[in-house]
C-alpha cells in the first residue's frame, strides 16, 4: 500500500508542477509582448538564453529581435541625420552582434531528441 500511496503522491505532484511550468511560460510570455524599454527587452531575451530557457519563447524572441533591429536601424539613421557622426560600420557591427546572439544560441530541440 505504501507503494501505491508514493506513486499517487508522485503523480499528483508531477501534474502540480506541470501546471506551475505552463503558468510560468505564460506568465513570461505576457512580460515578452508587454512593451518595454528596447534595452529592457534585450536584458529580457539575454536573461533567458542565458537560463537555457529562450527555445520555449523563439516566436516571440525572434519578433523582438526584429523589431529592435528595426529600431537600431532608425536609430542609426536619425542620429546621422541630425549631425552625429556614426559610420556606417558601427552599425554594421551592432547589427551583426545581434544577428550573432540569435543564430548562437544552441539548438535545444536537436539536443533533447540525442
Amino acid at each position: 500500500m505504501a507503494t501505491q500511496s508514493l506513486t499517487s503522491t508522485s503523480a499528483v505532484q508531477q501534474e502540480d508542477s506541470h501546471e506551475r511550468i505552463n503558468v510560468l511560460k505564460k506568465q513570461t510570455r505576457n512580460l515578452i509582448r508587454e512593451k518595454q524599454q528596447v534595452v529592457e527587452q534585450l536584458q529580457l531575451i539575454d536573461h533567458l538564453q542565458q537560463l537555457g530557457m529562450a527555445y520555449h519563447f523563439k516566436d516571440e524572441l525572434a519578433d523582438h529581435l526584429k523589431d529592435n533591429l528595426h529600431a537600431t536601424s532608425l536609430m542609426f539613421r536619425l542620429l546621422r541625420a541630425n549631425g552625429f557622426s556614426i559610420s556606417q560600420y558601427s552599425f554594421e557591427i551592432l547589427k551583426d552582434e545581434k544577428l550573432r546572439s540569435s543564430l548562437c544560441e544552441p539548438n535545444h530541440r536537436d539536443s533533447e531528441s540525442v
